[in-house]
């Protein structure tokens, strides 16, 4: 980090720290491999100063890597020259026919330029959703560690309540309809729905907290150091698919249902209201899910599973091919198969939250009680 104003202030993913030099290493990488940092400001004053072009942060990475390249012939063959006269120099000579290759170490530095938000308004609209979500999964499993997963929980509803405050507060972006004249009396908004960036994030914190990380006791050990492996590891895009899935419909193994930006929430009654799609895809990353949904008499059943050359096929191959692991691919009939995987996967109607058993409706709720229990605090204080 070079800033003048900012300096990292802790690491995740297994990063290590050296108290000699500013810098933080790490011995392997992944191409699928996420690191978060936390930066602090220097001085009280933090975003209040402003700084010119020249002067704001930037992020830079060095990474050092070995390849392995053919032999220069020519260069090789002006040192033999040169040590014609050695006879204790090996007489084998690499020639076209028997090619060498060699060792270089090499190092490459990227420089990525930050910009810095002047409002709450500017950060939140240039929030990422799943960058955030893969930033409260590391500082949860950090909380869960010191102080156990149950104050891990309350601290993501907590996060989430905060959120939604500050949501309610906010101007509205230029052509939305406007809310009340004084957004600090304005309701909590637990959807985020004044914030586009950021409507995701309920449902994909309510993925983290239904997910294996925070339950140790109504997990199976094997399961959860599966799930801690990924989601410390991964990158934001498959961070916030392993956290909250995606389901998409389809009309036909041709045609997928383009209205749906994001995919369907994860229930049955999405499913049921999805314009009689009969086919969906379920993508969780380390599973796919292919459901065929049942029929009414008379009415065409799509092949199973769908054949090669089809668009439906294609896209279930470019999820395998775009994993740093291969998910297992499951194709599921309704009222033939056990769909017990697919009704596990969808989230909304029911997981475990935070002292108990709770939909995503019983989350909001939960975080709408806890911003107004912060905001009556406030006032009466």
């Amino acid at each position: 980090m070079t800033s003048i104003t900012l300096a990292p202030a802790g690491a995740y993913l297994s990063l290590a720290l050296v108290a000699i030099m500013p810098l933080t290493c790490r011995p392997r990488d992944r191409p699928y491999d996420a690191v978060v940092f936390d930066l602090e400001f220097l001085s009280s004053q933090g975003l209040h100063v402003p700084l010119p072009v020249e002067q704001l942060p930037a992020v830079q990475a060095a990474f050092e890597y070995t390849v392995i390249v053919p032999l220069d012939l020519s260069l090789h063959a002006e040192e033999s020259d040169d040590d014609a006269d050695d006879t204790d120099k090996p007489a084998a000579v690499p020639t076209p026919q028997t090619p060498c290759f060699v060792r270089q170490r090499r190092r490459r530095i990227i420089t990525k330029p930050a910009q810095l938000a002047r409002s709450t308004r500017a950060m939140y609209d240039s929030c990422d959703a799943a960058s955030v979500t893969c930033v409260l999964i590391h500082k949860a499993l950090h909380a869960a560690s010191l102080r156990g997963t149950s104050d891990a929980r309350h601290m993501l509803v907590d996060w989430m309540a905060l959120v939604a405050s500050t949501c309610s507060g906010l101007t509205p972006p230029s052509g939305a309809p406007a809310g009340p004249s004084n957004g600090l009396h304005a309701p909590p908004d637990p959807t985020c729905a004044t914030c586009p960036a950021l409507r995701a994030m309920p449902r994909l914190v309510f993925g983290v907290l239904a997910s294996p990380l925070l339950w140790p006791l109504r997990s199976h050990p094997d399961l959860r150091a599966v799930s801690m492996s990924l989601a410390t590891s991964l990158n934001p895009r498959h961070c916030a698919l392993w956290a909250y899935p995606t389901l998409t419909p389809w009309t036909d193994v041709d045609t997928e249902v383009s209205d749906q930006a994001g995919g369907l929430p994860l229930s049955r009654s999405a499913m049921a209201f999805a314009g009689g799609a009969p086919l969906f895809i379920l993508d969780a990353f380390h599973t796919i899910i292919v459901y065929h949904a049942p029929v009414a008499p008379g009415q065409e059943q799509q092949p199973m599973p769908p054949p090669l050359g089809t668009l439906l096929r294609a896209k279930v191959n470019e999820l395998r091919d775009s994993r740093g692991i291969t998910p297992r691919v499951l194709h599921l009939r309704g009222g033939v198969d056990d769909i017990a995987p697919l009704e596990a996967a969808l989230l909304d109607e029911g997981g475990a939250c935070v002292d108990g058993d709770a939909s995503l409706g019983k989350f909001l709720h939960a975080v709408m009680l806890a911003a107004s229990t912060s905001e009556t605090s406030a006032t009466d204080e």
